[in-house]
């Protein structure tokens, strides 16, 4: 069992496979690991999944009983997003590489960034910067998802009419040059959708 899925305890034929018998396993209960996130949550289902894959974790402080917090209401960072992708990819082996200034090699987020940067995902904000703590803008987790999706795994994401998809908005005319291409595809997609009439 997961956060996100019961278990089972099966008994199998040895000789064909077949399931015989089958028992489920409720699954784990997110309020005994975190301490801020609770079932009938809007946010829940989405958080359990991350545990489950690895993909996300507490933020490494926790309350009287142990349970970890999660802080779902923060924003995440530059950092914190490039952890994701570097956990879907199952954590390669990486050797840092000094190509920021403000990465450094015993920070807990310098193998992932070094990962990020020598696979074209991320190129800073500016020489040799990175800004780590920074919270990331909408379109700039677009551009890093677009990147990872379209020249990292080789998915075709194409957008027939660019500025009409990102026309529907009021606030298109905000969307920064190199994010435009980025913005549409992953709006496209329904993995960035907007708030109404904005992207914001």
């Amino acid at each position: 069992p997961g956060y996100s899925h019961e278990g089972a305890i099966q008994q199998v034929c040895t000789r064909c496979g077949d399931v015989e018998s089958s028992e489920s396993i409720p699954a784990l209960k997110i309020e005994d690991r975190l301490a801020d996130v609770a079932n009938g949550q809007w946010f829940t289902p989405f958080i359990a999944y991350c545990l489950d894959e690895g993909l996300m974790s507490g933020q490494d402080e926790y309350d009287g009983n142990g349970r970890e917090y999660f802080r779902p209401d923060s924003t995440m960072t530059r950092a914190e997003l490039v952890t994701v992708l570097y956990n879907m990819e199952g954590q390669p082996p990486v050797q840092f590489e000094a190509i920021f200034d403000d990465v450094t090699s015993e920070k807990w987020f310098a193998a992932q960034v070094t990962w990020a940067s020598q696979n074209g995902l991320v190129f800073g904000t500016a020489d040799k910067i990175f800004e780590p703590d920074t919270p990331i803008s909408r379109q700039d987790l677009a551009t890093i998802l677009y990147r990872y999706a379209v020249d990292y795994k080789g998915i075709e994401m194409n957008v027939e009419n660019v500025d009409a998809l990102l026309g529907a908005f009021s606030d298109a005319n905000r969307v920064g040059s190199y994010a435009k291409v980025a913005m549409a595809a992953m709006n496209q997609a329904v993995v960035i959708t907007g708030d109404g009439d904005r992207l914001k």
